[in-house]
């Protein structure tokens, strides 16, 4: 039979697994902070956050299109499926500071954020 002593020392370790467990999975799961101007082609692929201030946006048929600057620019789009999730969107307007999450890709060799979600930071 196991003694309490080792009953509890045993819990310990396997709660301390858990922890150190959940903490890892969350930080894979969450987008992490880049900088627009440290944003390169080998990101292609993952999932960021980046914030700035637009410095251009226009609208078609419900897509988003959004240049944004922080040091060096980016560009930015949210497809309409992602934008009618987030509807005031459709109201920002140049000069805004906004943070976005998304994955970063290359359309037409420039690089751009294909935005799951963005926060307004302020709207001018």
């Amino acid at each position: 039979m196991i003694s309490d002593k080792k009953l509890i020392y045993i819990s310990l370790i396997i709660s301390m697994v858990g922890f150190l467990s959940m903490v890892a999975i969350t930080m894979a799961i969450e987008p992490r902070y880049v900088s627009v101007s440290q944003i390169t082609s080998e990101m292609t692929g993952q999932e960021i956050t980046t914030r700035g201030i637009i410095d251009s946006y226009f609208t078609n048929e419900g897509n988003v299109f959004i240049t944004l600057k922080n040091r060096t620019s980016v560009k930015v789009v949210m497809f309409s499926r992602e934008a009618g999730k987030q509807p005031w969107v459709y109201d920002l307007r140049k000069g805004d500071s906004i943070a976005v999450e998304g994955k970063v890709q290359i359309y037409k060799n420039e690089l751009e954020i294909v935005a799951d979600k963005i926060t307004a930071i302020s709207l001018s």
